[in-house]
């Protein structure tokens, strides 16, 4: 997949060319222009922190640059929520992670929802002074400000805070990473302030949303009271507020330090190297043609599909798709544990699933794909700026879906990507044209092997709408108790038995035990034993309808065996002992070892 999108990028602007596909070449060649880049070196980043926010005061100590922009804007004199919320206008979320999305009880409207927001290193686990990864993280962060021309006397002392306050958040955040989730409530902006009074959410929501009037009567999707409240007590407890302004702009450049030169880029492959054990550093190619599909991913699609894509895949999918979902609806009928009416709502939801294959036809239609992208203007000689319009214009396109209907059909995942997913808001399932490919499927593969790849997969995301968290949605994605409270007990003692069963998988890392995290990993482990009952149901059926297949000359194995080694394919994985470890301390599915 790698090489075709690089061909087509490669390739010169022609008339076949929509404005969008040219601007997705652009971009891509302005990433690739190395000698440019490196030639500018951190100039563009030093620029944007001073004419944005008046400077980094790890940077620059006491002293503010010499700007154009007003003293007001400086961030020393800014309130750390209004820094916060203006970061978010840049496609960030630091400390609190904020989108707007499918409202939970109203699946036609959009909502803003409010979280727990990542942390600088993969876990929280690893905010520990004696560490490998926090001492990497410490060494990047210290030469990170050095690239970036740090002229601060007390330069140690203020990156030592730094850490320490970060330290204070993983804290409050381990217990959402280690449970892969938090308790939802839905209240006012009013009442989340009475809950959270140090935290000035009108000034939040005037610069977060600066196109948008947000008053106290908005609801918001909470995810994690205890969190905010947590919020709240460690800013009040930090010696000094700069120290806050310090790490925000720490993760704003943490982000962007990726788009400037070899020196940030070998920089970070050190850390990196710590981190996650990555030996080699990617070809420039492999990364600019990574970063523009997964930002322009539609209008690199529209180039894929035209070029690539067979029609006939689509067709066997759907066919698949059915095959699947009735094998689903045979199982529903036969568990014990489910009551007679939960069950009657489950087969609704089952066949209201809706279902995106291949890719959206408007791609292919250069108006409307132009209409996509006809806000961005980008220069093949500015790749820092072309990011900074990008990460904009994202922000706010999420922001402003905030008044607008929620279309349930809209596709919202790029079909050059090689994945799936089910929406639970939406009770969507997606199988873009991607991962309609080899070694995954194939429309000239035996039944056995395509039941068992992509087949599998699709039962995979068809049981994530009955598994712990696809249980709380309703037919059309909306939030609602429809289990009967007698079946939910039922449900829950059953996926302990999950639970148990995967948190006994563990593999050793230099020398320490490392399990698996059975609660966090359940709805993934429900979705993956689920998926795989029902595809090999339906490759039986297909069996008993059509006669076995023929043997594969030259292997001793049944079309059975090949099913399962084919799903066994499917997770095959190499990777090192540190990204094995952040693997089994973050992911929401275990190691493929144990899929």
């Amino acid at each position: 997949m790698g090489n075709k999108l690089k061909d087509l990028l490669e390739e010169d602007i022609d008339s076949s060319d929509s404005e969008a596909t040219i601007k997705a070449k652009t971009l891509y060649k302005s990433c690739v222009n190395e000698s440019l880049i490196d030639k500018r070196g951190p100039e563009p980043l030093i620029q944007l922190l001073n004419t944005m926010f008046g400077g980094w005061p790890l940077l620059n100590g006491d002293s503010r640059p010499d700007s154009s922009s007003d003293s007001s804007n400086s961030s020393e004199q800014m309130n750390w929520v209004q820094l916060m919320a203006i970061l978010r206008t840049y496609n960030n979320e630091i400390i609190i992670g904020q989108t707007v999305g499918s409202h939970e009880h109203n699946s036609s409207l959009h909502a803003i929802r409010l979280y727990p927001a990542g942390l600088g290193l993969p876990s929280a686990d690893y905010y520990n002074s004696t560490s490998r990864q926090f001492k990497a993280y410490e060494k990047y962060l210290i030469s990170t400000a050095q690239l970036l021309k740090a002229n601060n006397s007390n330069l140690m002392s203020d990156i030592r805070d730094v850490l320490e306050f970060e330290s204070g958040l993983a804290n409050i955040s381990k217990p959402f990473e280690r449970q892969g989730g938090a308790t939802y409530h839905r209240m006012t902006i009013g009442r989340l302030q009475k809950y959270t009074p140090a935290i000035d959410w009108d000034i939040y929501f005037k610069y977060a949303f600066p196109d948008l009037t947000i008053n106290s009567t908005e609801q918001v999707g909470l995810y994690g009271l205890d969190f905010f409240m947590d919020i709240a007590h460690l800013i009040n407890t930090t010696p000094s507020k700069k120290t806050v302004i310090n790490y925000l702009l720490w993760r704003f450049v943490m982000n962007r330090v990726n788009n400037l030169g070899k020196q940030f880029a070998d920089n970070q492959h050190e850390y990196a190297a710590e981190i996650s054990g990555a030996k080699n550093q990617a070809p420039r190619h492999k990364v600019c043609v990574d970063y523009v599909n997964g930002n322009m991913g539609m209008a690199v699609s529209s180039l894929y599909v035209k070029r690539h894509f067979d029609a006939g895949s689509k067709q066997q999918a759907e066919i698949m798709i059915a095959n699947i979902r009735q094998s689903f609806l045979e199982i529903l009928n036969q568990v014990d544990w489910m009551d007679a009416e939960t069950r009657t709502e489950a087969i609704v939801k089952a066949k209201s699933m809706l279902q995106h294959i291949g890719f959206p036809l408007w791609i292919i239609d250069p108006s409307q794909l132009d209409s996509e992208y006809q806000h961005l203007n980008f220069s093949s000689d500015n790749y820092f700026e072309n990011v900074i319009q990008l990460i904009q214009s994202f922000a706010k396109e999420t922001r402003v879906k905030l008044r607008q209907p929620s279309e349930r059909d809209k596709w919202t995942v790029a079909p050059s990507i090689i994945n799936a997913h089910y929406l639970r808001t939406k009770n969507l399932m997606s199988f873009p044209a991607g991962i309609l490919q080899p070694p995954i499927y194939h429309t000239r593969y035996p039944k056995s092997l395509n039941y068992g790849g992509i087949g599998s997969i699709i039962g995979h995301e068809i049981t994530h709408g009955f598994d712990n968290d696809g249980r709380h949605h309703d037919y059309q994605g909306n939030q609602r108790l429809w289990w009967h409270p007698n079946t939910i007990d039922r449900f829950i003692i059953r996926s302990q038995c999950m639970v148990r069963q995967y948190d006994d998988y563990s593999v050793e890392i230099r020398g320490e035990n490392v399990t698996v995290s059975g609660i966090r990993t359940l709805g993934e482990n429900i979705a993956d034993n689920g998926g795989l009952k029902e595809a090999f149901m339906a490759y039986r059926k297909y069996e008993q309808e059509n006669g076995p297949e023929d043997s594969l000359p030259g292997l001793n194995l049944t079309h059975h065996q090949m099913f399962f080694i084919k799903f066994a394919q499917n997770w095959c994985q190499n990777m090192t002992p540190q990204s094995m470890m952040n693997a089994l301390k973050t992911w929401r599915h275990p190691l493929g070892r144990f899929r």
